[in-house]
Order: structure tokens, then sequence, then C-alpha cells
């Protein structure tokens, strides 16, 4: 990987039209090329990080003054995808690769390795996305049982209550009950004897 990475950045650096640059498009070259470069050897020691925030840098470069800077930062653009694809120096991101990727095409950065691994990438996030739906579903059915269950204990709880109350309640409804009964025999025996007094 590094020498096929060492020979693109090659190709790319060294190939210059035969046209008259302008002293802002020279420096402009001048700026991209060297952060290229620096992330390449940044990348070949292993300080992924580091690479990945020369390139980005060199992303950064004046827009579209000329073919030779907009060929770096189309480099540039698709080592940044490759690591942010692969986790390295960058916390691994299918969605953020596949803008980098096309990023570089846009740029002019063309070959096999970058459509493969974009139509990789779109194929990784496809995943992800559904595992993602399939997590969220489980997650959701899994809710739905704890709330289910959650429910039958207060129905449980409710008609256990229900039963207490009812066992309270029944002896002091039976006592009203009897001595309403007792009151309203006592008054229909007094109105007796009063109708018997009126009788004699």
């Amino acid at each position: 990987m590094k020498k096929l990475l060492s020979l693109i950045f090659t190709l790319f650096i060294f190939y210059t039209p035969n046209v008259v640059l302008s002293a802002a498009s020279l420096d402009s070259i001048a700026y991209s090329s060297n952060h290229l470069l620096q992330g390449l050897d940044e990348y070949q020691k292993g300080n992924y990080t580091n690479a990945v925030d020369l390139w980005y840098e060199c992303t950064k470069a004046k827009p579209g003054v000329n073919m030779e800077d907009m060929k770096n930062r189309g480099v540039c653009a698709n080592n940044i995808g490759h690591m942010v694809f692969e986790g390295l120096g960058y916390q691994q991101d299918y969605r953020l690769a596949i803008e980098w990727l096309e990023q570089a095409k846009e740029w002019g950065f063309q070959n096999d390795d970058l459509e493969r691994q974009l139509a990789e990438a779109k194929a990784k996030l496809e995943e992800a996305k559904k595992k993602a739906e399939a997590k969220k579903k489980a997650e959701a059915k899994k809710k739905a049982k704890q709330l289910e269950k959650t429910i039958d204990s207060i129905e449980s709880n409710k008609r256990k209550l229900e039963q207490k109350l009812s066992t309270i309640k029944n002896p002091i409804i039976d006592s009203y009950r009897g001595k309403a009964k007792k009151l309203l025999a006592d008054i229909e025996n007094n109105s007796s004897k009063n109708i018997d007094t009126l009788k004699t």
C-alpha cells in the first residue's frame, strides 16, 4: 500500500503541463505539494493523525488557479478518504470517506482503487444503516415488552389493592347496613305504637 501511494503521489506531483504559471499559482502549487509530501512522510512513519492533518491543509490551498494544484488537492482528498475509510488517524466513518473520495474525483483524481473503495464505502454505509435500523427495531421491541410487563404489574397490583379494599370496606358497610335496618325497625315500631295509642 505504501509503495502504491508513493507511486501515485510521484506521478501527480511531478507531472506538470507545459504552461507558464503565475507567482500566485506557483505559491499555491508549492503549498499543496509541500503538505502532500509532508503527509506522505508522516504516513510512512506511522503518524497517521499528522498525515491526515497535513493532507487536510493541502485541500485548503487556493482554489482552482491551475490544474497542477487541483491534482495535488485531489490526491490529498483521496488519501483522507482512504484514511477515514480504514480508521487510520481518524475515527472510521464511511459517510465521511465517501464525501472525501467524491471530492477527490471532482478535483480530477481518478483511478480504479478510488472507484473500488468508493463502492465498498457505499456498501459498508448501507450495511451499517441496515444494522442500525435492525438494532433500533430490536430496542423498540424490547422497550415495548418492558412496558407491557410494567402495565401487567400495575394491573396486578391494582387488583390486589381492590381486593384488600373490599375486605376492609365490607364489614363497615355491613355494620352501617345493620344499624340502618334497626333504625328503620325502631321507627316502624314507634309508628305502630303511636297509631295504636291514637286508636285507643
